[in-house]
């Protein structure tokens, strides 16, 4: 088994290395917009501190969570970022020039194309 774990190409590790820092990201997103937010709100409570309009952060940064938490996803992992932005260029209509970025030769480095829209 050690030795099959060593067969492993580099696209599968560069994958399993995007999956993690993405996965470290999004572990530490709801830390900083939930969590943290809610536990200074009942530290304040606790020790009848008024916050004020301070209050509505906690609201605030727990309305966005959802909003926040695919972005690590989608601009770490590199497939999900290049797809991102071929929908974004498509939509904008303009020349899009794409890197490929294979260990097979016979595929030209550069491929630049025309995206129409409809």
């Amino acid at each position: 088994m050690v030795e099959s774990s060593s067969r492993v190409s580099k696209t599968t590790q560069n994958l399993q290395t995007q999956l993690f820092n993405a996965l470290l990201i999004q572990t530490l997103i709801p830390a900083v917009l939930m969590y943290f937010p809610v536990s200074v709100m009942f530290i304040f409570t606790f020790l009848n501190i008024d916050l004020g309009k301070m209050s509505g952060i906690a609201t605030i940064t727990i309305a966005v969570y959802p909003a926040i938490d695919p972005l690590p996803n989608i601009i770490i992992i590199r497939h999900y970022r290049q797809a991102v932005w071929e929908f974004i260029l498509k939509i904008l209509g303009r020349k899009m020039t794409v890197i490929l970025r294979k260990s097979n030769h016979s595929v030209p480095k550069t491929t630049s194309f025309q995206m129409t829209t409809y």
